[in-house]
C-alpha cells in the first residue's frame, strides 16, 4: 500500500470573532486544493480556531470518502480531556491520534507544529504575518523544511491584529 501524501492545518487560535465566517470558505477552498493535489491524510493540531475548523471540514467530507483521512496532533496528554462537545466529536472521528509531549512544557507546541510540517507535503497556516507567535515559528519552519505553504487570511484584516500589510488577497503563498 502505497504512503498517503499528507497536509496539515497550523494557525491562531484566537481569532476575530468578526472574521470567523470569512475564515471557512479560504480553508474549505485549500481543502479542496489539497486533495485535488492528492492529498488524502489530513492533520490537525486541534487547537481552537481554524484547527478546530478544519479538522470540521475534513471529518465532514470522510463521511462521503473512505480515501480521506484525519489525525489530530495533540501538543500534550490532557489536552485530549476537552469538555468541548465539538471537540469530542471530532477526536472521536480521528483515524489517529498523536500526543506529542509527555506534559504541557514551553516547547510542546513548536514540537508538534514540527511534527505535522514534517510529516506533511502541504501545510494550511492561517496566519496575519506576525513575526512573532506560534504562527510565525510555523511558517519560517515550513519555509526552513521546504514545504508548500498555503497562508489564508481574510481580505482587509492584515494589519488589524499585528499583520504588516501588504497584499489583500484571502488565500495565497506565504507572504515573506
Amino acid at each position: 500500500m502505497a504512503a498517503k501524501k499528507s497536509c496539515c492545518v497550523t494557525g491562531h487560535r484566537i481569532l476575530p470573532t468578526a472574521i470567523l465566517s470569512e475564515i471557512e470558505a479560504p480553508l474549505r477552498e485549500e481543502f479542496r486544493r489539497a486533495l485535488a493535489n492528492g492529498c488524502t491524510h489530513f492533520i490537525s493540531g486541534f487547537a481552537n480556531g481554524a484547527e478546530l475548523m478544519f479538522a470540521q471540514i475534513v471529518a465532514t467530507a470522510k463521511q462521503e470518502s473512505a480515501s480521506i483521512t484525519l489525525e489530530a496532533a495533540l501538543p500534550y496528554p490532557s489536552s485530549a480531556k476537552s469538555k468541548d462537545p465539538l471537540f469530542k466529536s471530532l477526536l472521536s472521528a480521528c483515524d489517529a491520534v498523536g500526543v506529542h509531549s509527555a506534559s504541557c512544557t514551553a516547547g510542546c507546541y513548536a514540537r508538534r507544529a514540527r511534527y505535522m510540517i514534517d510529516t506533511s507535503a502541504r501545510v494550511i497556516l492561517l496566519h496575519d504575518g506576525r513575526k512573532t507567535g506560534g504562527g510565525a515559528y510555523a511558517a519560517r519552519y515550513a519555509q526552513k523544511t521546504q514545504k508548500e505553504i498555503r497562508t489564508v487570511w481574510p481580505s482587509g484584516w492584515w494589519g488589524e491584529t499585528g499583520g504588516e500589510g501588504g497584499e489583500d488577497e484571502g488565500t495565497q503563498g506565504l507572504r515573506p
